[in-house]
């Protein structure tokens, strides 16, 4: 196993995480306006994040 992949997929899964609970709080306090288009950018971020780590995780394994 490849140390600097492995953190560099655990760094961008947790900010990934991060983004996600930010997002999910936002929806359940009702501050999220799902017409906008800041929203959605967050989502696509939200997986094209998440593809990022998964990637960096199967380099990491060689």
């Amino acid at each position: 196993m490849i140390w600097y992949w492995l953190v560099a997929s655990i760094v961008v899964w947790l900010l990934s995480a991060a983004c996600i609970i930010g997002t999910l709080y936002e929806l359940g306090a009702g501050k999220a306006d799902l017409k906008k288009g800041d929203f959605w950018g967050g989502i696509f971020f939200h997986g094209a994040t998440a593809i990022l780590a998964l990637w960096l995780f199967v380099k990491a394994l060689g």
